[in-house]
């Protein structure tokens, strides 16, 4: 893994680990590794504790290389990766690693309700159901 100053010379942002051209590059594991254990034990003892303690944290590799060139290569418009190159265009990716706060929400809650993800996803996807059912009384409404 290399660490790679930003274009203008400067650090990047703290979240940054570094720069790999392979996605299965040994330091990049070594860093899944570290976070997959370190979110495990934050949970564990989060738990064990009935409240949140620590962090948990979150991986993303950014893919980076040129973007108009893959873009007319997948026969887009050469503005179509302007946000995002996926991750099978890549040249090099980018690793960061920080702060995962939506996980943090869902430990928080789950620690909160004492039902487990499962439970609360389909506790959320019946909450969905029962919006759509009433969306579409109010729709029936408004059209006659």
């Amino acid at each position: 893994m290399q660490y790679k100053l930003s274009s203008t010379g400067e650090a990047r942002t703290s979240d940054y680990m570094g720069t790999v051209t392979n996605l299965h590059d040994s330091d990049l594991e070594r860093i899944k590794a570290n976070v997959r254990i370190h979110n495990r034990e934050v949970r564990t003892v989060s738990r064990k504790h009935g409240r949140a303690i620590g962090t948990l944290r979150r991986l993303r590799i950014m893919p980076r290389g040129p973007r108009a060139e893959a873009a007319e290569a997948m026969h887009r418009s050469r503005r179509a990766y302007d946000s995002y190159l996926p991750m099978g265009l890549g040249e090099w990716f980018d690793v960061y690693v920080g702060d995962d706060y939506a996980a943090q929400y869902e430990l928080k809650r789950e620690l909160d309700t004492g039902m487990t993800p499962g439970e609360l996803r389909k506790i959320s996807k019946l909450d969905h159901e029962i919006m759509m059912i009433k969306f579409a009384g109010r729709q029936r409404l408004r059209n006659r």
